[in-house]
């Protein structure tokens, strides 16, 4: 009898072995292949840290290797290379003042291009000292970006938006001769539901410009000393453009321009109160006893002798 269960048990084990060995198998085969997908260089972490020792090609080669998600610490320093974001990533200055993108880009140029949706980049003071009247400091051609705590400086645009859903905040911009933001909408691409919000505009040309923009939100700004306009709605297919809780100083031609007499709402404003209800009727003034475009004049004698309050 026990000859006979012996017999039977060595017959099961026969028959379960190349059951065994094949799992045994696949199992090494998943741990091989779990091996090969961590990741075992710069490009494939999720975290990155820059400096300016880091050559100008490595530093393009790390944004376009990164993996969606990852975040890239750039430490304080002057960086002179034009960047092209293409991947969903966050870039962090560690010491806004300090870090510093200074780059002499090409003709009416830009110093970063954000292409990609979902961009967080915060923290950098960005300089394009490049030919040209539209050259950029930051162009953006993709939704979902987030721009914070970055300083935009003698550039004649700060940051150009071409697209939708995207957030700047906490951020200053200085002389820039053209515009800090400007909003360009098109026949081909939208550009609206953008967020503007606690932002310094000072010693501009126009604080924030905006052609054929639609449900735009700025709020919580402060807008001095720009040699045109605080903000500047000068494309005729504007609308929704919302400015609530904003300050108005010394800005020398308008603190908001509406070329529609309809695109832009106002919610409680501080400052001049030379705003754009008050500007509506100055500006049919002067096209019905002169005849001419009202941006050819300059208006604080008007807004004197007519006691805009």
């Amino acid at each position: 009898m026990h000859c006979r269960q012996c017999l039977v048990i060595i017959l099961l084990f026969l028959l379960l072995l190349p059951i065994i060995n094949a799992e045994q198998v696949d199992s090494k085969h998943d741990n091989q292949h779990q091996q090969r997908t961590i990741p075992a260089s710069p490009s494939d972490i999720e975290t990155y840290s820059i400096t300016p020792d880091t050559s100008s090609s490595s530093f393009q080669h790390i944004l376009n290797s990164a993996t969606q998600g990852s975040t890239i610490y750039v430490n304080p320093g002057i960086y002179t290379e034009q960047l092209h974001i293409k991947q969903s990533i966050t870039l962090i200055g560690t010491d806004p003042e300090n870090t510093i993108f200074k780059v002499y880009a090409p003709k009416n140029s830009y110093v970063v291009h954000i292409s990609a949706p979902y961009v967080h980049l915060q923290g950098i003071t960005i300089t394009n000292t490049g030919p040209g009247i539209y050259a950029t400091g930051i162009k953006i051609t993709a939704p979902h970006s987030t721009i914070s705590h970055c300083i935009f400086q003698d550039t004649p645009i700060g940051i150009a938006v071409w697209s939708s859903y995207n957030t700047i905040e906490n951020s200053c911009f200085y002389h820039c001769d053209d515009e800090g933001i400007v909003f360009l909408g098109t026949s081909l691409s939208a550009c609206e539901k953008n967020t503007i919000t606690s932002c310094l505009f000072q010693h501009n040309c126009d604080g924030i410009e905006l052609q054929n923009s639609n449900d735009i939100q700025i709020a919580d700004c402060s807008f001095q000393k720009n040699t045109h306009a605080g903000i500047d709605a000068i494309g005729l297919q504007n609308s929704a453009i919302t400015v609530s809780n904003c300050d108005f100083r010394e800005n020398h031609a308008f603190d908001i321009y509406d070329a529609t007499h309809q695109a832009v709402v106002i919610e409680p404003s501080t400052g001049d109160s030379r705003n754009v209800l008050a500007l509506q009727g100055i500006i049919q003034k002067i096209r019905e006893v002169q005849g001419l475009r009202p941006w050819l004049y300059r208006i604080s004698s008007l807004l004197e002798q007519y006691q805009v309050a």
